[in-house]
């Protein structure tokens, strides 16, 4: 995955001259995101729109998601761009697959800051491909601009993503969860939280542009490795589970916020919840599990269903683990036993309160 990467990145800047005059957007557009699209829908960037034929779905439910990265809250402002695109499409990517449906095509809308420099567009383009060419998707449109004089300055992305699942698959959305299913989460919660850490205090080291520099928790944090993919993708995982989401605020704040959704709460299996992330506590376990940026799969299933949900994953090689069961009680709440006596404060990521410039 690594090695890839870096061939990809070196393949990809081999491309470019370096550019010292300002940015005009329609170089920008034929130069940098042109080679990333699929001419037959895109109309290689040179229209309005982009057209996807209907029968691109098979006759299957269009679905969409969209999310975005922005300097400083998502990622270091100094970490290279090619990380800023590889994450962009991971997040992206991530709640499509978590719904059981298969990611197609991509639009992207950024907002340049003044001082836009030519390689981080470059290697930001290198992410988005790298991670276009490993789930087969393309980029079909988006849109252009940049912050004005004496306003915030930053580099912000965005990009909302097209899927498909077929008509006779079940979508687990966030509010079928039942009273006494089983939620499980893969492998492995707050490494990225590790990541984040060790990057905050190595300022010098998240800006290098060799991805052999970094150890697996900043990668994680950098480029998350979405393990599920072909899990998600079987067709028995949509018949198998109840509900299902990624996480990306924290597995805590997630859990309550898929129970509320089915107006249920949780009581924890304590000793999983630590296993899955490492520690010795719950208490740790909630420091540690807050942060969010994790991109794991959290997913609820029938009882009667554990033991076949268990086997997909083995076929997978994908471990998941049992952390909560659902159960009557106040809308969202998770619990730290059955006597639902003691409970935690859901806290996450907010996108709104992160600052990290």
């Amino acid at each position: 995955m690594l090695c890839d990467s870096i061939k990809f990145l070196s393949k990809f800047l081999a491309r470019f001259k370096t550019k010292t005059a300002p940015l005009r957007e329609d170089d920008l557009i034929q130069e940098i995101f042109k080679p990333l699209t699929n001419p037959d829908i895109s109309f290689n960037l040179t229209d309005d729109l982009a057209c996807i034929e209907a029968g691109v779905f098979d006759g299957g439910k269009i679905v969409v998601s969209s999310d975005s990265v922005v300097q400083g809250v998502h990622l270091f402002k100094d970490v290279d761009g090619f990380f800023y695109g590889a994450k962009l499409l991971k997040r992206n990517i991530s709640d499509i697959i978590a719904k059981g449906a298969v990611p197609l095509y991509y639009n992207l809308n950024i907002v340049l800051p003044q001082n836009i420099n030519y390689q981080f567009l470059q290697s930001f383009a290198a992410g988005l491909l790298q991670v276009q060419s490993q789930y087969a998707i393309k980029l079909i449109g988006g849109d252009t601009t940049r912050f004005a004089k004496g306003l915030n300055d930053c580099f912000v992305a965005n990009s909302t993503i097209f899927g498909k699942i077929a008509n006779n698959l079940h979508l687990p959305l966030r509010q079928n969860i039942k009273d006494g299913d089983v939620i499980f989460a893969t492998n492995k919660a707050g490494l990225a939280f590790d990541g984040y850490l060790s990057l905050k205090a190595k300022a010098a080291k998240r800006k290098s542009k060799d991805l052999r520099a970094f150890n697996n928790a900043e990668i994680a944090y950098l480029n998350p490795e979405l393990k599920h993919y072909n899990f998600c993708m079987e067709q028995d995982f949509t018949s198998l589970v109840s509900a299902s989401m990624d996480v990306s605020d924290g597995l805590f704040k997630d859990l309550s916020t898929m129970l509320k959704a089915s107006n249920l709460a949780g009581v924890l299996n304590c000793q999983n919840v630590c296993k899955l992330c490492g520690v010795n506590d719950v208490e740790a376990a909630f420091a540690k599990l807050k942060f969010g940026d994790d991109y794991i799969l959290l997913f609820a299933t029938p009882k009667a269903n554990v033991d076949k949900i268990n086997t997909l994953a083995a076929r997978h090689s994908l471990t998941i683990m049992p952390i909560a069961s659902a159960k009557l009680g106040a809308s969202g709440a998770i619990y730290a036993d059955d006597a639902m006596q003691m409970s935690f404060k859901p806290e996450g990521f907010d996108a709104l309160q992160m600052d990290i410039s």
